[in-house]
Formats: structure tokens, C-alpha cells, sequence
């Protein structure tokens, strides 16, 4: 039981400190790119969803080739830390870009 505790505490340190991370990335993205990207939709916030999802996805189908590689996996190997690096990136943009026009 004990174990089992401390083990979620790790995971869930883990996957909020990839968030502060992404978080961070997406801080200086805004330093290059200051506005959206995406200007005037009606489906604002999306990427708030898509992105760490995609994001997810594609982190885990690195995770899967490095192991058929027998190369070391990282956390950030997994779907939910890199849904959740994203996620912290996008975010960070979300409430951070300058909206133009």
C-alpha cells in the first residue's frame, strides 16, 4: 500500500512537472511568436484539446519505435506526459498571445 502511494506520488509530480515544463516552452514561444496563430474562429480553445492529444499520439509512437529499437525509454515517451508537456504549451499560449485585430 505504501508503495503504491508513493509510486502515484512520483507519477503525479512527473506529469505536472512536464506541464511546468511545457508551460515553460510555451512562455518562450511567445517571445518569437507573440500572436495566435490561428486568428477569428469560432472554435477557439480547440487546441486546447487537440494539440495534447496529437501531441500524446506522437510521443507515444516515438516511445513505441525507441523500444522496437531496444533504445531507453523516457517519461516523456508515454502518452499522458506528452499530452501533458502539450498541454502546459498550450495553455501558456492560450492565455498569453496577443490577440491581433
Amino acid at each position: 500500500m505504501k508503495k503504491t502511494l508513493i509510486l502515484l506520488t512520483i507519477v503525479a509530480l512527473a506529469f505536472f512537472g512536464y506541464a511546468l515544463l511545457g508551460a515553460a516552452a510555451g512562455g518562450l514561444s511567445l517571445l518569437p511568436f507573440p500572436h495566435a496563430f490561428v486568428h477569428g474562429s469560432k472554435w477557439h480553445g480547440i487546441s486546447l484539446i487537440v494539440s495534447p492529444v496529437l501531441a500524446g499520439v506522437g510521443m507515444s509512437i516515438v516511445g513505441w519505435l525507441r523500444r522496437r529499437r531496444g533504445e531507453p525509454l523516457i517519461r516523456l515517451d508515454t502518452f499522458p506526459y506528452g499530452f501533458s508537456f502539450a498541454l502546459g504549451v498550450a495553455l501558456m499560449r492560450f492565455l498569453c498571445t496577443a490577440r491581433a485585430g
